[in-house]
């Protein structure tokens, strides 16, 4: 898959409308075959703060409140 392949399909994940979790686990789906990783952190932020606010992970047992 090519780099503007992976553009385009990334661009599509993000601006399909869908919840916080189904776009973690569409780039999830997407960039392994780019970029080798065992866990992911997945997580949003606040722009004007830079604080998280979300987060999750892949790769790794569900643990919620290591997570926070």
């Amino acid at each position: 898959m090519g780099h503007t392949e992976v553009e385009s399909r990334a661009w599509r994940i993000a601006h399909a409308g869908l919840g916080l979790d189904a776009i973690f686990t569409g780039f999830d789906q997407l960039l392994p075959s780019q970029v080798a990783y065992a866990i992911a952190s997945w997580l949003t932020h606040d722009p004007a703060t830079g604080l998280f606010t979300s987060c999750t992970m892949s790769g790794a047992p569900k643990e919620p409140a290591a997570e926070a």
